[in-house]
């Protein structure tokens, strides 16, 4: 359970969170399974604190670190993120579900068995995340990076990936029925895989880049 104290902390204010994490950098914040719901986090210090199972739907988390957080199992549905830092955090089996996720830093995060359904990651930065078996179902993704990223077995159907990049990302399983992937980078994806995924229907697959594109990197259909 969550340590009560620091819950009422939070609650009264970033400002006030943020000056006593600055004093007292050797706490690691439990906040787990608390109800935060709705709550204006803006820019708050999160980094590495135990949020996992804690209510944080709908909450304002833009702009807030939470390097290294444990967030398993936690309700994010309908949350803002939006630059946030989520470098390195554990995100399995969130729910983020129509979240904002706009230019958010997923980098080495674990969101393995996570639902971001209808989610927004315009320009998020995945690289080499854990995605498997994530749930990314008509969530919308251009320009976002998931260079090296673990989706194997991952739900993209309906997602929009229009410049994307995916190159050196593990792709095997995935689902990408009617997945909008013109303009994404598929560099460094076996051939034969990339083809196999092309048999899946209503892909838009116009100007992907691949390492056997035409005119080295513009093509049309795999």
């Amino acid at each position: 359970m969550a340590n009560q104290e620091q819950v009422e902390r939070l609650k009264r204010g970033v400002e006030e969170w943020n000056g006593w994490r600055k004093e007292h950098q050797e706490i690691q914040p439990d906040l787990c399974e608390a109800d935060l719901s709705g709550t204006d986090l803006r820019g708050a210090q999160l980094y590495l604190a135990n949020l996992e199972q804690t209510e944080l739907a709908g909450a304002d988390l833009s702009n807030a670190n939470l390097h290294g957080a444990h967030l398993c199992g936690a309700v994010l549905y309908k949350a803002c993120l939006e630059k946030a830092d989520l470098h390195e955090a554990d995100l399995r089996r969130v729910n983020l579900n129509c979240s904002n996720l706009r230019e958010v830093n997923l980098g080495k995060a674990n969101v393995s068995l996570a639902s971001l359904r209808s989610a927004d990651l315009y320009k998020a930065d995945l690289h080499r995340a854990n995605l498997f078996l994530v749930i990314l179902a008509e969530a919308s993704l251009p320009g976002a990076n998931l260079c090296g990223a673990d989706l194997r077995h991952g739900n993209l159907g309906g997602a929009n990936l229009n410049g994307a990049n995916l190159s050196e990302a593990c792709l095997e399983g995935i689902h990408l029925t009617g997945a909008n992937l013109e303009h994404a980078d598929l560099r460094g994806i076996p051939w034969l895989l990339v083809m196999e995924l092309a048999l899946q229907p209503g892909i838009i697959w116009k100007d992907v880049f691949s390492d056997f594109s035409p005119q080295q990197g513009n093509s049309t259909e795999p």
